[in-house]
């Protein structure tokens, strides 16, 4: 079917230990379109709850992951785009070109906020399809001008976590992209 629309999105985010089993700290959206024949706009109530129009949001498109490079100016360098409050939408997904050897199409985009300007963003492992898993991260605590997470994985595997951190002027984001060791034990925690 021409017309047919294949749009899922689920929620993702850190594990909150101590909590009920399953309570996962939401930082965000993801948004997986495939074999799209057509534009589609997301707008606030494209998810349920329905996002708050009146914050900002940060989009980032999985595919501009080779935009998102240390120490650059993070929506000049096209890593990440602003959505500015009370906007008409979110984001248009658009058909897309098949990567040889698939022959479906994809899109998959990540919605974080809401956000500051002035406020520390965490973006998680960019190469992943799910940057902030709840089975990576648990305990994600931000405030204005620091952030804190446990960080689990292999003994002694090495991970890259990238930051958003405000610019002086507060227009746009510093991407800061950390190299973290996870120790002996399997988890490390994380501060910025």
């Amino acid at each position: 079917n021409e017309r047919c629309m294949n749009i899922w999105s689920t929620e993702f985010g850190s594990y909150q230990s101590g909590a009920a089993a399953g309570d996962v700290s939401i930082v965000g959206r993801i948004v997986f379109a495939v074999n799209l024949n057509s534009s589609y706009t997301l707008t606030y109530d494209s998810f349920y709850p329905t996002l708050d129009a009146h914050f900002m949001y940060v989009v980032r498109n999985w595919y501009e992951y080779a935009n998102c490079k240390n120490a650059t100016l993070a929506v000049d360098s096209g890593c990440i785009q602003l959505v500015p409050a009370n906007s008409t939408g979110l984001y248009t997904l658009r058909p897309q070109s098949a990567i040889p050897p698939m022959k479906e199409t994809f899109e998959l985009i990540q919605i974080i906020g809401p956000v500051s300007l002035s406020s520390i963003v965490f973006l998680g492992e960019l190469h992943k399809y799910v940057s902030i898993s709840q089975h990576r991260f648990e305990n994600l605590v931000i405030d204005a001008k620091s952030l804190s997470v446990a960080v689990r994985g292999a003994a002694n595997e090495t991970v890259y976590l990238s930051v958003l951190v405000p610019t002086t002027d507060e227009t746009d984001w510093n991407l800061r992209t950390y190299q973290v060791n996870i120790g002996a034990s399997g988890i490390t925690q994380f501060i910025v």
